[in-house]
């Protein structure tokens, strides 16, 4: 699970510039997985986490019904690829949309998110 909202939360960021994308990815893992998180912020990746905080886009922005199916759009393309960009098995396409699918459920169960017609 935590792989897929990596690779998801990798469209959602505001700006391309700041840390290294792998940088990036090991702060998302810390932040997703409770088998890598501590109680603690590691402190390599304190300035990481702080970029992350400021530079991904806000929950609001999926009120934009333009804007969020573009992210959406982003997001399942994303999740079709490994890490590389080349195409991901499908098995695991799958199966990271079916992560996505439940997280979006789960914004719109808890009111984050607004459920469109």
């Amino acid at each position: 699970m935590a792989e897929a909202l990596v690779d998801v939360a990798e469209v959602m960021f505001t700006k391309d510039a700041g840390p290294q994308r792998d940088d990036r990815r090991s702060a998302l893992q810390w932040v997703y997985s409770t088998r890598v998180r501590n109680p603690a912020e590691p402190g390599d990746l304190v300035n990481t986490l702080r970029w992350l905080r400021a530079n991904t886009i806000q929950m609001t922005t999926f009120a934009d019904r333009v804007r969020a199916a573009q992210l959406m759009r982003a997001a399942l393309t994303r999740l079709s690829q490994k890490k590389s960009g080349q195409p991901a098995a499908v098995n695991t396409a799958n199966r990271k949309r079916m992560v996505l699918h439940n997280v979006m459920q789960y914004g719109i169960e808890s009111g984050v998110l607004a459920q469109t017609q």
